[in-house]
């Protein structure tokens, strides 16, 4: 029988984790069968740029659209392991 398999991808701003400029680490959490995984992107915003409820960088930073275009990239990639 084929099981469904249960993974969900989800980015988030690790305020606990600040560049010295104050800008945050963005993680890219993956949750499979109930285990959490963070892992750092390399990439980094504002707390105030940051789409909480869209979970990527809003339009008011200028560096959004590459930013945006390099989280779609990393949760492909991820996305493809699985």
């Amino acid at each position: 029988m084929l099981e469904l398999i249960n993974v969900r991808f989800v980015f988030s701003l690790r305020t606990s984790h600040q560049t010295s400029d104050g800008r945050s680490a963005i993680i890219l959490r993956i949750i499979f069968r109930g285990e959490r995984l963070d892992i750092f992107t390399g990439l980094y915003c504002q707390e105030k740029d940051w789409d909480r409820g869209a979970t990527k960088v809003a339009k008011t930073d200028k560096s959004a659209v590459t930013v945006n275009q390099n989280l779609e990239m990393i949760v492909h990639s991820a996305k493809k392991q699985f």
